[in-house]
């Protein structure tokens, strides 16, 4: 990472913060690794909590390009698209697109996240299928 301080830092800090998620090495194209935290992000949706399932993966250049954060359902749920979430599971919010290196952090994009998606959660759990 170009940036290993503020990398460690942020990780450190949203690990902290949000005791769901994990941190892995994943491997991207051509056997490159980065790091990911892998977990749920717990949101609270008509006064019910509900554990998200997601990956953030961050970049190398971070914090100079912001981390993607992926909604990761389930096998026995669905992901519902909106203005923030697309049929990947993708997360798009102007936190990203305004990203300001000196002022977002990994910690900025999930309670970000966790805000929105207690408004609209990301996913569903899909319809039991009836035996016959």
């Amino acid at each position: 990472y170009k940036h290993r301080d503020r990398t460690a830092t942020d990780v450190q800090w949203a690990l902290k913060e949000f005791r769901n998620l994990l941190l892995e090495v994943q491997e991207y194209e051509r056997s490159m690794l980065y790091l990911c935290l892998t977990g749920t992000l717990p949101i609270y949706y008509r006064n019910l909590q509900y554990n998200i399932p997601i990956q953030v993966r961050i970049p190398w250049s971070y914090p100079y390009e912001p981390p993607l954060l992926l909604v990761q359902p389930t096998s026995n749920m669905v992901i519902k698209t909106s203005q923030h979430v697309d049929s990947r599971g993708l997360f798009y919010h102007p936190y990203i697109s305004y990203w300001a290196n000196q002022q977002s952090s990994i910690v900025g994009l999930l309670h970000i996240a966790k805000q929105v998606f207690s408004m609209q959660p990301p996913v569903y759990s899909k319809p039991s299928q009836l035996q016959p």
